[in-house]
């Protein structure tokens, strides 16, 4: 028998979405499955649009788990719920608004069996306002690779852990879980402990998954909007804080690869914390970029010593500075 495979979806507040993402996974091809839905306490009528969906495939009832949580506990939690309860050999995370094509699952599953690899993954449409547009993963020549890019906390497709099959052993085994609390950026957390304890990957050529961009309610909807919250980012850090604690015990050039990826982010965040002047974030970014060592901190041209520094750390000097440059540049290309 093939191996079962375990759906995993979170749900809260989706009413308007989880209709198309509930008969995008009853409808796939594979057809050993088990399917587990965690409510975060939703306050709309996501269930009751979930229940009505499953009536139309009653064939699937008894492979379907509806578990609730009394309060609502955020994403991390949700899909750590959903993990506790699984039972199949892989799983397959997908998002409530999102969907799947019909033979995802299946064609994952395919090269998994023909490659033996512990994470799969294959394409995934992004459908925005402005229309349609295709992500795919880099493609790695091994597991080094493989491991950098993600220890890199690239952005983008590559650190989302929808759109895969994982072998669920890698997660019971080295008791991999979210951090609960961490609402964003969760996945640069969780991608790259798989990675580093997964033996082999594939991916394949083919679309199987659909990211929705168009749901008000989500929170890249209204990054996309404008509506951005600043300090999502150090939520983000956060998550990179403690894959590097997660690497403080191993290969040094992980470790590095991760110290250096993080001073990186945090000098772009600092940047944007002052172009949307905000002091807080921008102190914020500031206090986590001086707590790295220094021999890190001048890979970003801090060094301790320097008079730079001390302006880059003052908020109102980088503002006039950054606004100074803005100036120039407008009267240099008025010139022109």
């Amino acid at each position: 028998m093939s191996d079962q495979v375990s759906i995993l979806v979170s749900v809260y507040c989706v009413e308007h979405f989880i209709g198309r993402c509930a008969r995008s996974l009853f409808e796939q091809t594979y057809s050993n499955l088990e399917y587990i839905f965690v409510d975060d306490a939703s306050v709309d009528n996501s269930i009751g649009e979930l229940e009505r969906v499953i009536k139309e495939y009653p064939e699937k009832k008894s492979a379907v788990k509806i578990i609730r949580h009394e309060v609502n506990k955020g994403l991390a939690a949700t899909r750590n719920t959903a993990f506790d309860n699984a039972r199949g050999e892989f799983v397959c995370v997908v998002d409530a608004d999102d969907w799947m094509e019909p033979d995802g699952i299946e064609r994952l599953v395919t090269e998994q069996v023909a490659t033996g690899a512990d994470v799969v993954w294959g394409k995934a449409l992004m459908h925005t306002e402005q229309g349609v547009q295709e992500l795919s993963e880099p493609r790695y020549k091994d597991l080094m690779e493989w491991r950098m890019c993600y220890f890199r906390f690239t952005e983008g497709l590559v650190m989302v852990n929808w759109r895969r099959i994982i072998r669920r052993r890698l997660l019971e085994d080295y008791h991999i879980r979210h951090e609960e609390g961490l609402q964003i950026g969760n996945d640069k957390q969780l991608m790259p402990l798989i990675a580093y304890y997964a033996d082999s990957f594939s991916s394949i050529d083919a679309i199987v998954y659909h990211y929705e961009r168009r749901n008000p309610t989500s929170r890249t909807y209204k990054s996309s909007h404008g509506e951005y919250d600043l300090f999502a980012h150090t939520r983000e850090v956060e998550s990179m804080r403690r894959v590097i604690r997660f690497l403080s015990d191993k290969e040094p050039v992980y470790l590095e690869t991760a110290q250096f990826a993080k001073l990186e982010k945090l000098s772009r965040y600092r940047t944007e914390a002052l172009q949307n002047a905000s002091r807080e974030g921008f102190e914020i970014m500031v206090n986590y970029i001086m707590e790295t060592s220094a021999i890190y901190r001048e890979h970003i041209g801090w060094r301790t010593s320097s008079l730079v520094t001390g302006l880059k750390r003052n908020y109102d000097i980088s503002r006039v500075w950054i606004i100074g440059k803005r100036i120039v540049k407008r009267l240099l290309t008025f010139k022109d």
